[in-house]
């Protein structure tokens, strides 16, 4: 795995002893990429007879699966052991892993303060560490500096991630390059049959919530619920925004399906929803590309326009950020992958 290492150090003070505790995980800050890279990349094809078990933290919508395993006469176990295919999710793999705490330093640095024969063992250690960052903890280091005076050079933007624990580091080494373990998506894209949203569908389901009828708003959001997520997002998400004070008051907002809707794109409520947390959906899904940068262009500027107010100038072009622009460059619909992650609160439970 691309960045793992083995043996990060980490000092801390323990009855008056300075002791070296060793960790595995990433010299830096732990990022999706990261997840993407442990998950399998193969493609799962669905066979008669296959047992499917869903790692925790891996959930899909309870009818979706139930339809799936009747259409491909597959089933789904409560034990690992029993299954030939496991299910993985990037929110399980994320779970594993945290940020080592503590005071930053580069390795020359601890060594050089450290050049005493006081502290030959830390030294020892020091060295034989493949990291060239070090961490110690607050309170080591404040002991320290009172007895030797300051540290210089700590490093404060400077992430270390490691795995929570060895239960943590067991699971991902046994998903890492394993033929039987499946990433969420590959399975989900089977169980993902909805239909696309258009601008012309997208003028209909419109005209539903704008009628201020409970039942047309009803059905307006059981209609968004059971569409493709993926291939419909920009639709979806500016109803969202648009009619989001309907949604939320809405009975029919606890609706599993609905649930699962704004679970996807990570929507705690649909009551003010903006231009900005639509984005930001687009982008925790991987699902701006250009041609859904490019229809939502003329709304962004419409909405600079109202926003600004100035009387003699015009506003300007539009100029993406950063995270914007890696997202238009590498994103799931480019790739030509569905539906990725479908979470529900009524959702499979493969240990019940």
């Amino acid at each position: 795995m691309d960045g793992l290492i083995n043996g990060i150090l980490h000092l801390t003070l323990e009855d008056g002893q300075i002791k070296c505790k060793k960790y595995n995980g990433y010299e830096r800050a732990f990022h999706m990429k990261d997840v993407e890279a442990i998950i399998p990349k193969q493609e799962y094809v669905p066979k008669k007879g296959d047992k499917i078990y869903f790692i925790p933290g891996c959930t899909v919508p309870r009818f979706k699966v139930r339809q799936f395993c009747d259409t491909y006469k597959t089933a789904v176990v409560k034990y690992r052991e029993k299954a030939n295919v496991v299910v993985v999710g990037r929110d399980t793999l994320v779970e594993c892993f945290s940020t080592l705490n503590g005071a930053t330093y580069d390795k020359s640095t601890l060594l050089k303060y450290f050049n005493t024969k006081n502290f030959s063992s830390v030294i020892d250690e020091i060295n034989a560490t493949p990291c060239n960052t070090i961490t110690m903890t607050y309170g080591l280091k404040n002991s320290l500096e009172r007895l030797q005076g300051r540290i210089i050079g700590e490093i404060s933007d400077k992430n270390i991630t490691i795995y929570k624990g060895e239960e943590e580091e067991k699971l991902v080494r046994s998903i890492m390059n394993n033929p039987t373990v499946y990433g969420q998506n590959m399975i989900l894209r089977h169980l993902n049959t909805g239909g696309v949203m258009d601008e012309e569908k997208y003028e209909s389901v419109k005209r539903l919530f704008k009628s201020n009828d409970k039942e047309n708003v009803k059905l307006g959001m059981e209609t968004i619920s059971n569409l493709d997520f993926e291939k419909s997002c920009v639709y979806l998400l500016l109803l969202i925004k648009e009619f989001g004070h309907e949604m939320y008051h809405s009975g029919n907002r606890h609706h599993v399906n609905f649930k699962a809707l704004l679970k996807f794109f990570s929507i705690p409520s649909p009551e003010s929803y903006g231009i900005n947390n639509l984005i930001a959906s687009l982008l925790k899904t991987r699902l701006l590309n250009q041609a859904n940068y490019d229809l939502l262009s003329p709304i962004i500027k419409e909405q600079l326009r109202a926003n600004n107010s100035l009387v003699f100038f015009k506003v300007g072009s539009l100029e993406p950020s950063e995270e914007i622009l890696e997202c238009l460059n590498d994103n799931v619909l480019d790739k030509n992958s569905d539906t990725e992650i479908v979470d529900t609160i009524d959702q499979l439970n493969p240990h019940l």
